[in-house]
């Protein structure tokens, strides 16, 4: 927020006039899906490798899909945050929506 309001932005938004989105040539090139890491480069011998230590991976499944935050913070040696995340039901969220306006 602190940068929306010094500036609103401004960098991103002269970016987003340039952006055009991209069509692929066929459907099935437009399925993107990500994924997680965690890598120890901490040993000097495995510096000199650039794969380092694989602590975890994780591919996401399907769109919308996202590695459990948790998960990688074990596998990097912290503490878990232990908080659930609670889905507020559609109902609610619409609700909130027309309120605010």
């Amino acid at each position: 927020m602190e940068r929306f309001r010094k500036d609103g932005a401004a960098d991103l938004i002269g970016v987003l006039k340039r952006w055009k989105p991209w069509i692929p040539p066929k459907p099935e090139q437009g399925f993107q899906q990500g994924g997680a890491f965690v890598f120890d480069f901490s040993d000097e011998d495995e510096r000199s490798d650039s794969d380092g230590k694989t602590l975890y991976r994780f591919y996401d499944p399907s769109t919308g899909v996202s590695a459990p935050f948790d998960d990688m913070l074990v596998a990097a040696g912290l503490e878990p945050l232990g908080r659930e995340v609670k889905r507020v039901p559609r109902e609610e969220r619409e609700k909130a929506r027309a309120e605010k306006r």
